[in-house]
């Protein structure tokens, strides 16, 4: 794909996303290789787009790319973390919220309530309460 094209599909998916019209925007996405993209802003709008239609794997790959990117970026991991909860993987979730790396994330109140949301939606698994709430 060329520069033109890459721009012209870029243009198209941003206002498909404007209008809420993923479904369209993904299949725009599917088409692109996301791997040579560096554009931080870029990327985490086709991670909005993949996990507004709950495709959370993909919605992480992209998220993994853009903080690749940009390993400073606290939003970037503060939507891994996100997605991470919402795919069920609540070890990487802790871990992303642990890591040394990222101590801004305590700062995030909405985290601290996706964590809670995770005890409270998983109250069937034993000893998760404590598990989470103490890295809160």
């Amino acid at each position: 794909m060329d520069k033109y094209e890459f721009q012209i599909k870029t243009e198209q998916l941003e206002k498909l996303l404007e209008q809420r019209e993923y479904k369209t925007a993904a299949k725009i996405a599917d088409s692109i290789d996301w791997r040579k993209v560096h554009d931080v802003e870029l990327l985490m709008e086709v991670a909005e787009v993949y996990e507004n239609l709950e495709r959370y794997e993909d919605s992480y790959e992209i998220l993994n790319m853009a903080y690749d990117c940009s390993p400073i970026g606290r939003m970037i991991v503060y939507k891994m973390v996100e997605v991470a909860v919402k795919m069920g993987d609540f070890d990487e979730a802790v871990e992303l919220y642990k890591n040394p790396m990222h101590p801004q994330l305590v700062c995030l109140p909405k985290l601290c309530s996706s964590f809670l949301e995770i005890q409270a939606s998983r109250r069937s698994v034993p000893g998760m309460e404590r598990s989470y709430m103490k890295h809160l």
